[in-house]
């Protein structure tokens, strides 16, 4: 078995003027909605439509005739007559009648159509758009029986003692499985040992766990992401120096491989990817070999990625040496060693999963439309190429993760310390969908990310000063954590490339406003 190594695009999408769509129509006989060719769910694999507009169609009225003629029973006017006065008959009201008066909850959901979003046709857009991004329940089953069963293999695989680098490598190369090492690679004198034990925890993170999946543009599908938790006692408090822990982490991760590439009782196709090709980033994609088994996933157009994590509270590794001021790579040849922060803040992912799982889920339980907004997010940046894969991809957003729109919208709602946000309020918490989404486009359009560093609130105080992070990165949005920096090799054309894009859709919506 031999596993590929890929490397995702760092092409930059070109931006599009949006067109205005047509007239909107519901039709209740097949509950489909329709905009004269331009489907509203093309939103998903196209451009999406952010200058829908509410007009009503000039024939409402002969649509409206014909239902009547319709509704009208031939035998209903011929016998029902009634005496009048002065002995003139009139017919009697029709049993059966065409329309009926709305009710007061339809009456109050129009209002609110109209009140919370542009209008009630572009609410109709938005809710016949989400489910077409979301993935079907039908298709999971199988999915769900494969990560059981990940789970047992995982916890059954057998420790492998520590050993040389490469001596340990030699092994999994006779099965068809290469280590990604990242550079600086281990040599024959390298001081260290690598091994392996079974993971000290398994569990299901992003968005998927937080039932938030967005389907991803150019057909690539969902991501069910994966945290394998490495035991502590497999690193030791030195590991943070020339990329000692990313070795360990590699062999870890090529074993595992090896492991779910040999089952017996899954078939599924194992490779690597690593974003921008930072191997030190590396993580699994498993992909099911359609055979039409139980575990067989293929409906579900989902892939499944095992990441590696640490468990901070047990963690040897210290979290002060991993400030973005600190040094990590020791150059013999240099009397001065360099800040290290991008490789520092590599190492610092490995503590996030679990937070940022319970984070997203703190949000979604706090902000009423928060599922809906994180969804027109998603969908919106996965249009202009701001995504973690795709055949076109913003350079450095391969990094930043899907994950990122819900802290977004999170930081616009729950603000930070106070002393970076000025007179700027928050977000409400009960807004709608497309409040929050028009919110986080204006910031997006408006925030000077180079000039403006981003901390997230937090209860406590942050892991490390917060002037370090200016000083050594073109750009900062700091997760809860107080740790990890999302737009860590981020490049600022990007970013600026985010403002325009974001800019261009408000003055769509405001037209039709």
């Amino acid at each position: 078995m031999s596993l590929k190594r890929k490397h995702n695009g760092s092409l930059a999408t070109l931006t599009q003027p949006l067109k205005k769509s047509k007239v909107v129509q519901y039709h209740e006989s097949d509950q489909e909605i329709s905009d004269d060719g331009m489907d509203t769910a093309n939103i998903a694999g196209g451009r999406f439509d952010e200058s829908a507009t509410s007009e009503e169609s000039g024939d409402d009225g002969s649509d409206a005739e014909d239902s009547d003629e319709d509704q009208v029973d031939g035998d209903a006017g011929e016998a029902n007559h009634s005496k009048g006065h002065g002995g003139r008959t009139h017919p009697s009201p029709s049993k059966t009648t065409a329309f009926r008066a709305p009710t007061t909850q339809e009456i109050r959901m129009m209002k609110e159509a109209s009140d919370l979003f542009r209008s009630n046709s572009f609410k109709l857009q938005l809710d016949a758009l989400l489910p077409t991004v979301t993935p079907k329940q039908s298709h999971l089953p199988p999915l769900e029986k494969c990560l059981f069963e990940l789970h047992s293999i995982l916890t059954k695989l057998p420790p492998i003692s520590p050993n040389l680098p490469l001596a340990a490598a030699a092994p999994l190369k006779t099965q068809g499985v290469s280590v990604p090492w990242p550079t600086p690679v281990p040599t024959a004198e390298a001081k260290f040992k690598v091994g392996f034990e079974k993971p000290a925890d398994i569990k299901v993170t992003g968005s998927w766990a937080n039932k938030l999946s967005v389907m991803a543009k150019d057909g690539e599908g969902f991501n069910v992401d994966l945290a394998v938790t490495m035991p502590p006692n497999l690193f030791n408090e030195k590991d943070y120096l020339n990329a000692r822990f990313f070795h360990k982490r590699a062999y870890y991760l090529a074993v595992v491989a090896a492991a779910i590439a040999q089952s017996q009782t899954l078939s599924l196709s194992v490779s690597y990817d690593c974003p921008q090709g930072d191997l030190r980033r590396s993580y699994l994609v498993l992909t099911p070999n359609p055979n039409g088994s139980a575990t067989d996933f293929t409906k579900s157009k989902a892939s499944i990625r095992i990441h590696l994590a640490l468990d901070p509270s047990t963690s040897p590794i210290s979290l002060s040496r991993l400030s973005p001021s600190h040094s990590n790579l020791r150059v013999t040849s240099s009397e001065t060693n360099h800040p290290t922060p991008t490789y520092n803040n590599a190492l610092l992912q490995a503590y996030t999963p679990s937070a940022h799982l319970l984070s997203t889920h703190s949000f979604k339980t706090q902000i009423d439309a928060f599922p809906q907004a994180f969804s027109l997010l998603r969908v919106w940046a996965n249009q202009r190429g701001y995504s973690a894969k795709g055949k076109r991809v913003v350079h450095g957003f391969e990094i930043v993760g899907g994950e990122w729109w819900g802290f977004l919208i999170g930081y616009l709602v729950f603000g930070d310390n106070g002393k970076n946000r000025g007179n700027k309020k928050p977000l409400g918490r009960g807004l709608s969908s497309y409040q929050l989404f028009r919110g986080a486009l204006d910031f997006l359009a408006h925030h000077d990310f180079e000039s403006q560093p981003v901390f997230m609130k937090t209860a406590g105080e942050l892991q490390f000063p917060s002037a370090e992070y200016p000083s050594h990165h073109s750009s900062t949005f700091i997760d809860p954590t107080t740790m990890y920096n999302f737009f860590s090799g981020v490049p600022l054309e990007s970013l600026k490339m985010l403002q325009r894009d974001a800019q261009i859709t408000l003055n769509a919506l405001n037209q039709d406003e």
